[in-house]
């Protein structure tokens, strides 16, 4: 059960509307074994997850996964034009493709989906309010 808290008011909300306004996505390394080493990921934002769906439904199986890592992992950058003309990829949803083999790609989407709290509960019932 949820740690009791306090409700929070209209006036929280404007009191803390610069903290809010300015929180910055989460930052994390995860392990990559296709390429050797560490990536850095940023928590993703929902745009993004949107835009995985329809692509999912719109451009392949891995279109959304690939869509997911390209937009998540910010080192290496795979929107880099140097990068992408030297494995002669157009875009960085084909360099993911390129890059990863297709059961990394569906773990490495997954732990980005995770990380950025998209599953699990980040809220919880604490009581139950009679009118």
């Amino acid at each position: 059960m949820p740690e009791q808290r306090k409700i929070v008011s209209v006036a929280d909300l404007i009191q803390n509307m610069e903290k809010i306004r300015d929180r910055k996505p989460k930052k994390g390394s995860v392990y990559v074994e296709d390429l050797g080493g560490n990536v850095i990921i940023i928590e993703m934002r929902v745009a993004v997850l949107d835009e995985a769906r329809e692509m999912g439904q719109e451009g392949g199986k891995d279109s959304g996964d690939c869509h997911i890592i390209a937009e998540s992992v910010v080192e290496p950058d795979f929107h880099n034009a140097d990068l992408l003309k030297k494995y002669s990829v157009p875009g960085s949803v084909d360099l993911v493709r390129k890059l990863l083999k297709p059961a990394t790609i569906r773990s490495l989407s997954l732990e980005i989906v995770k990380f950025s709290g998209f599953t699990g509960s980040t809220v919880g019932i604490v009581e139950e309010l009679k009118n």
